[in-house]
This record gives C-alpha cells, sequence and structure tokens, in this order.
C-alpha cells in the first residue's frame, strides 16, 4: 500500500532534477555610454538592456561550441530609443580563457534601431559581444552558461555597429568595454510549466507527508 506514495515522491523529485537541468539563461546589463567610443549614441548616457539564450538550440560542437539562432530578445535602450536584434548566434570556447562571444550577422538573424543624423540616419547593421571568463570556469562547452555576474568576468565588450553613407568608421561603431558596465548578470529563467511542475511536486509531497501523519 505504500508503493504509490514512495513512487510519486521519486517522480517528483525526477520532474524536478529534469526542470532544473533545462532552462534558458537571460542575460541583464547595465552600465553608461563610454565617452571614448560612443559613435553615434550619447556620451555618458545610461544604458540597459538584457537578452535571452535559449537552450534548445543544439550546439554544433569541435574545439568550440556554435549555437545557431540562439540569442533572442536583445534590447539595448538608451537616450529613449531602443537596439535589438533576435536569432543572434552564440559560440563558447574553452581555451586560455573561457569565452562567450555572440553576434548578429550570421544566419536568420536581424536587428532593428537608428539615429537620426539630418537627413541621413545611423542604422544599425550588426550587435556582437565578447564576454571572457577565467580558463576552467565553465563546466564545459553545454549546458548554456548562468550563474555569474560582472565580478565573475575578465573581459567584457559590446559592440554596435552601424551603416551611414558618410560617417567614418570610427563615427558608425558604438564600442562598450569593462569600465562602461556597472551589472552583467547571467540568470536561469524558470519556464511557467517547470513553475507548474514543482508547485504539483511539492503539493504531492505535502499530501504524502499527509498520508504518512494519518
Amino acid at each position: 500500500m505504500r508503493l504509490l506514495p514512495l513512487a510519486s515522491v521519486c517522480c517528483a523529485f525526477a520532474l524536478l532534477g529534469h526542470v532544473a537541468h533545462a532552462a534558458p539563461v537571460r542575460v541583464d546589463f547595465s552600465g553608461t555610454i563610454s565617452g571614448t567610443n560612443p559613435g553615434p549614441l550619447d556620451a555618458n548616457a545610461p544604458f540597459s538592456g538584457s537578452f535571452l539564450l535559449d537552450d534548445t538550440v543544439v550546439p554544433t560542437l569541435s574545439t568550440s561550441a556554435v549555437y545557431l539562432n540562439a540569442i533572442d530578445d536583445f534590447v539595448l535602450t538608451t537616450g529613449g530609443r531602443d537596439f535589438r536584434g533576435d536569432n543572434g548566434r552564440l559560440q563558447i570556447q574553452l581555451a586560455s580563457s573561457d569565452f562567450l562571444s555572440g553576434t548578429f550577422s550570421l544566419g536568420a538573424a536581424t536587428v532593428d534601431g537608428s539615429v537620426p543624423d539630418g537627413a541621413n540616419a545611423y542604422t544599425l547593421a550588426n550587435i556582437s559581444f565578447d564576454f571572457r571568463l577565467p580558463a576552467g570556469t565553465l563546466p564545459g562547452l553545454t549546458p548554456l552558461p548562468s550563474g555569474f555576474d560582472i565580478t565573475d568576468f575578465t573581459f567584457i565588450s559590446l559592440t554596435l555597429a552601424f551603416d551611414h553613407p558618410t560617417a567614418n568608421a570610427i563615427d558608425r561603431n558604438t564600442i562598450l568595454r569593462g569600465a562602461s558596465f556597472d551589472t552583467l548578470t547571467f540568470a536561469p529563467v524558470p519556464l511557467p510549466g517547470a513553475l507548474w511542475l514543482m508547485a504539483s511536486a511539492g503539493g504531492l509531497l505535502t499530501w504524502v507527508g499527509r498520508r504518512r501523519a494519518a
């Protein structure tokens, strides 16, 4: 008669373990636009943003892992303007340093955003980043990294590249390096289904406990 509650408890813990393993990762960041390479953006203006790393994308593996279309919902907001990207390419490499790099210039990637400039405009052409950690910090090429904040990184770089009919290359690039950032965090995102499973598992364990007490 006690086999069913015991099996239920095992299933509940199995579900929780499965849910904890697979979850998209949300990256949040904030800081101040650099006065060194602000490009078309306002120097010393605050910025904030975020993007999602999609854990359902299967990587190609060699000495590094490449996740095509794995970066979604990228947005950087500054000066009342949003700069967006979807379906970006993520690469993870384990070498003399562990690094995470991303770009929105390949495959199905799209970007959106512009800065007016008289009769012309600076039009967003690409978003790229390079976040580096000490060698051996990442447990491997998979799963996607989470649980890091700005203090864990040895190098931080984020670039917004713009097209413009007359501006030179320097003026078309907003380059944000380590000192530009106040925050940078990688955290798993709980899915609604995962929350439901956790609540169900918790209720099941409570029910089992009450049965035993009775």
